[in-house]
């Protein structure tokens, strides 16, 4: 699945077409300026003229940045006759929303397979958006987070987990998102039950992949995250009998509090000022912004996207839930 937009014109960012002007106009100043110093063009009356081809010169990465944002969006550029269609260019690829939790909440453990939720965790891996509801903070457990995410870092490298969850009678509402790879790592190093599931299945991992016969001792790895990830259907199997003798419920204020150093709750709503949207574009560091509409779960868009929309005042067509580029 396609992860980006097409970048025709401009391949990077909208902070660095903003940086490369005054500094292309800088350069063409000072050598225009050394054009005049050593040469008689251009000569008094146009070196006005002059000036002017220099700063238009400067706005070429803007405009190549604009013309990739009317690709993006399928736009057409028309004036006095003249007309630029991008109709048929590619558009962005829109991620799949996947199921919010990977067990009905209140299912007692005993009648919950941890091959369905190996399956459902493989069906969501596809997607480069998941998103998991945690609803009332009953409906997931740390270990089903685990699986979801050891699979989708190990299937999907650039996937983002969106967290929601009813918060203040307000269903769906934004509690923050992160690499799939950072929850994983902070649930293995904050719980040593599921770090010690996740070092025994990369041990039976190793084992199968060596050929060690099961009664021959074989190490455990010690540290946190095994250099290779344990095979699927091992992890399952390890984090199914830790949650026979343990599962520990999700909510908004213990994801918060546990994955605080990984989750991104930075977020623009909907109905925010032109001028948030210019600033937040410009000072973007994160890969993704999440967009809300008053604090619930819009969608997902990359800072590409959110420039692209302030270059083309198109900010009022934000993208449906689960849209990412």
């Amino acid at each position: 699945m396609s992860s980006s937009v097409a970048r025709t014109f401009w391949p990077w960012s909208a902070r660095a077409a903003m940086l490369a002007t005054p500094l292309i106009l800088i350069a063409l100043l000072v050598l225009l300026w050394g054009v005049h110093a050593t040469s008689t063009w251009p000569e008094g009356g146009s070196i006005g003229w002059a000036v002017l081809g220099v700063a238009l010169l400067s706005l070429i990465p803007v405009l190549l940045f604009f013309l990739d944002g009317m690709a993006g969006r399928h736009g057409v550029l028309e004036w006095r006759g003249l007309k630029l269609s991008f109709a048929s260019a590619p558009g962005p690829a829109a991620g799949a929303m996947v199921p919010a939790n990977v067990t009905a909440p209140g299912t007692p453990v005993i009648d919950s397979s941890m091959q369905s939720v190996l399956r459902t965790s493989q069906a969501a891996a596809r997607s480069r958006l998941l998103v998991v509801d945690l609803a009332d903070g009953q409906a997931w457990w740390e270990s089903r987070l685990l699986m979801l995410c050891s699979v989708a870092a190990t299937r999907n490298e650039h996937a983002a987990v969106v967290l929601v969850a009813d918060l203040g009678g307000r269903p769906s509402s934004f509690v923050g998102w992160a690499a799939p790879a950072a929850l994983r790592d902070r649930l293995l190093l904050m719980r040593p039950e599921l770090r010690a599931a996740y070092q025994s299945a990369a041990a039976d991992s190793v084992r199968v992949m060596t050929g060690t016969p099961p009664g021959v001792p074989f190490p455990v790895p010690q540290e946190s995250v095994p250099p290779m990830p344990p095979a699927e259907v091992d992890l399952a199997r390890h984090i199914g009998r830790v949650e026979a003798q343990h599962t520990q419920p999700l909510s908004a204020g213990a994801v918060r509090d546990l994955f605080a150093p990984d989750l991104v709750t930075r977020c623009i709503d909907r109905s925010a000022p032109f001028e948030q949207w210019i600033r937040d574009a410009l000072t973007a560091e994160e890969e993704f912004v999440a967009i809300t509409d008053a604090g619930r779960y819009a969608g997902l868009m990359t800072w590409r996207q959110v420039a692209n929309s302030v270059l083309l005042g198109l900010i009022p067509q934000m993208p449906g839930p689960g849209q990412v580029g």
